[in-house]
């Protein structure tokens, strides 16, 4: 009875929280991570051997295999099940978007084959579509972009990233400080769910606004809001050890700003984020990768 009153639940609301966008979408989850818990500890006092058979139901709902990342303590981190559909919720919405091609207004056109484009989207108002060949695999370019991101610090001169939560190996919680272009806009910060897939030989990096308890408003910055995000790196069929790399960008970044300047700002910064990416691979591509300390070598004959 209790599975099939909990795929009974799931199934009523998936469509509609699939419409959802933003921090509506992160509230309803929200509620579902208090009633989620408050079931699973009324549940195991009152069945307590029924805990790991709810389990193993959830896993199997949401695709991931028993030593996936819903561990043996799932009940203690049974809030992060939210994060991870707001993340699948926001891939599947990235994977529509990425189908649509009419329609795209171009903004920025470089000599090197960067271009950076636009369209109207109800649900979602201005989606920025950047593009790039990447001179790097994309198996690597994804452990930078997503494995690697709170490294982007070190060479994305325009952010500072802090993962604040790590749910397994596919989703992240982050909080991001962002300075525009040329001061253009003020500074803002984000907080975000990002989360990972592949898809035969690409990857998929989406991410979109969440709430976190432990990183409130900042003072002196301004809380913005992602609507979406997604890198879709793909291996070119010419040449394998190069990559296609898309991305796209919906923001709101609140506050009364003039549309121009929202659309030259974000174009912008993807253009600089891409140029900043290109040089930072050229350099770790060039440098010998150093052995971790106490690690040796054995040669053997």
């Amino acid at each position: 009875m209790l599975p099939a009153t909990f795929k009974l639940c799931c199934g009523i609301s998936h469509e509609h929280l699939r419409q959802m966008t933003g921090l509506k979408r992160t509230a309803v989850a929200a509620l579902g991570q208090n009633m989620t818990k408050l079931m699973f500890r009324e549940s195991h006092n009152l069945f307590p051997n029924s805990l790991h058979h709810i389990q193993k139901i959830v896993q199997k709902e949401i695709g991931v295999e028993q030593d996936g990342y819903l561990d043996s303590h799932w009940v203690s981190s049974s809030a992060d099940l939210a994060y991870v559909k707001q993340g699948e919720a926001t891939l599947h919405c990235a994977l529509r978007i990425l189908q649509q091609l009419d329609g795209w207004k171009v903004e920025v056109q470089q000599e090197n084959g960067s271009a950076v484009q636009s369209k109207f989207l109800p649900t979602l108002g201005k989606v920025f579509r950047a593009e790039a060949v990447v001179n790097f695999p994309a198996d690597q370019l994804h452990s930078h972009l997503f494995d690697k991101m709170e490294e982007m610090n070190d060479w994305n001169h325009v952010s500072h990233v802090e993962v604040l939560k790590r749910i397994g190996k596919d989703t992240l919680v982050t909080h991001e400080v962002v300075q525009s272009p040329g001061n253009l806009i003020g500074q803002r910060d984000f907080v975000s769910v990002h989360h990972s897939k592949r898809q035969g030989s690409a990857f998929y990096v989406v991410g979109t606004a969440t709430c976190f308890d432990l990183m409130p408003p900042q003072k002196g910055l301004i809380r913005a809001e992602t609507g979406l995000t997604c890198f879709v790196l793909k291996p070119l069929e010419s040449d394998k050890k190069k990559t296609k790399f898309t991305w796209l960008l919906s923001t709101d970044l609140k506050g009364w700003i003039p549309k121009p300047i929202v659309s030259c700002a974000m174009s912008q910064t993807q253009i600089n984020f891409i140029n900043h990416l290109q040089r930072h691979l050229a350099s770790s591509a060039a440098q010998p990768e150093l052995p971790q300390e106490g690690a040796f070598h054995v040669t053997t004959v």
